[in-house]
């Protein structure tokens, strides 16, 4: 069984190009997880005629359109207005949405205004969904058309009766419609409140694949493309690429099973580890795993209360990927004790004896500064009592044109890296009693190590 889903984000802001519509994203990929395909996106500014002509196409397409945007208190927020025509109904007042809004806006000291009135108003057969996290309520209905002459379906009369054929108007299966508020975090609360629970229980029969992800390094998306297929012919798995500089990130949907007591096949183990093993020279991370979160949560690790690093390498890329995290309440503390500098010469004459400092550096490598081409650079780490150093080589053996993905790369790269050595050192809680790593640690081999 397939269902399929359209999403409709209606707003100027939108079509103009002034804000991106990360409401269809999110929508998308939480409808995925639910084994329901997105099929169609929509965009349309706020005018009346090309929401009423989205409202059709997507209607016609799919039965499930998640629209978002234009429930809010000002005239150019008539999404409501034009869904209800839409419908052929009428709009209705609805108080407890109005007390709501009301005692939200009193509570922070903001003076309630007669315009939010215009979000208390919702059609008769719609079904109003609470937005715990602003003041414009969802809704949700469905809406049925019978199918046209043109797509009119033939069926054969009971054999009792009369063998003739006769022409039946066949009702379309529902169309069904949520209607979400557009900023991010008020349609995110209401889909967890109520549209998840509503989708499973619509259709529990769903089965969606099961999705695994890795992002690698150093191949083009082409070269890895064939590497995979190669790897998972005969599987039948699908298989996706998504470039995501540096990365190109590899996606594969194993089937899954359709029966209840259908069990999964042996094989599938050993294609997904045929699959990592020819990925591995270039596989950085799996999932959601985020180079950056996993390099400040092994700092936490190391003893070292201090740390320094020192980037002469990637134009403040380095910082610019560490700064997010720094900024994370849950690592408030590493921040105050780690200090990031964009000039490899205040590092020079610093030992970790003399400062007990953990100290990581990235500067050109005596080959880049002799030639001035950025072909490789140099890393290094002092810690724990331990010395690391390796050469980080370009992907690129002529950059110019891709100066921004070289030294994203390398920024990635380092990262890396410098977790391969933080993960590997003696007193690292992941390894044994004879020093070995208790889990196995995939990714890319960044060169060799001298300690």
């Amino acid at each position: 069984m397939t269902v399929a889903a359209s999403i409709l984000a209606i707003g100027t802001e939108l079509t103009s190009g002034q804000i991106l519509n990360r409401n269809a994203s999110w929508i998308a990929q939480k409808l995925e997880v639910l084994g329901i395909k997105t099929v169609l996106h929509e965009t349309v500014a706020d005018d009346h005629a090309h929401i009423l002509l989205a409202l059709d196409r997507c209607a016609a397409t799919t039965s499930l359109v998640f629209v978002t945007g234009g429930l809010g208190p000002t005239t150019d927020d008539f999404t409501r207005d034009v869904i209800t025509k839409w419908m052929g109904d009428e709009l209705v007042f609805d108080d407890p949405s109005w007390q709501k809004i009301v005692t939200r806006l009193k509570a922070r000291g903001i003076r309630v205004a007669p315009s939010n009135k215009q979000q208390c108003y919702f059609p008769s057969q719609a079904r109003i969904l609470e937005n715990a996290e602003g003041t414009a309520n969802a809704f949700a209905f469905e809406r049925s058309r019978p199918v046209e002459t043109s797509q009119m379906l033939w069926v054969e009369n009971p054999p009792s009766r009369s063998k003739e054929k006769e022409s039946i108007p066949i009702t379309a299966v529902p169309t069904r419609v949520w209607v979400l508020p557009g900023p991010p975090r008020e349609g995110q609360s209401v889909w967890t409140a109520h549209i998840q629970s509503e989708l499973k229980n619509l259709f529990p029969e769903l089965k969606p694949p099961r999705l695994l992800r890795w992002n690698c390094l150093g191949k083009s998306e082409s070269e890895l493309g064939e590497i995979v297929e190669a790897a998972l012919k005969g599987s039948g798995f699908s298989t996706g690429y998504r470039a995501h500089v540096p990365y190109i990130e590899v996606k594969v949907w194993i089937p899954a099973a359709q029966n209840p007591g259908e069990q999964k096949s042996g094989s599938e183990l050993v294609f997904i580890q045929n699959l990592e093993k020819a990925i591995e020279p270039w596989m950085v991370s799996r999932g959601d795993e985020d180079l950056m979160q996993i390099f400040l949560d092994e700092l936490r690790l190391i003893s070292t209360k201090e740390f320094l690093i020192q980037d002469n390498g990637t134009f403040g890329i380095l910082s610019e990927r560490l700064g997010p995290g720094l900024r994370d309440r849950k690592y408030r503390s590493l921040a105050k004790a780690l200090r990031l500098e964009n000039s490899f010469k205040l590092a020079l004459n610093l030992t970790p004896e003399a400062t007990r400092t953990a100290l990581f550096t990235l500067t050109p490598s005596e080959h880049h500064l002799e030639t001035g081409e950025p072909v490789e650079w140099k890393t290094t780490a002092h810690f724990s009592g331990e010395r690391y150093e390796t050469i980080l080589q370009s992907p690129f053996s002529n950059p110019k044109g891709f100066e921004d993905r070289l030294y994203r790369h390398l920024a990635e790269l380092t990262l890396k890296t410098w977790i391969d050595w933080l993960q590997d050192h003696q007193d690292h809680p992941d390894r044994d009693d004879q020093g070995e790593r208790k889990h196995f640690n995939s990714g890319s081999n960044s060169g060799k190590t001298t300690q």
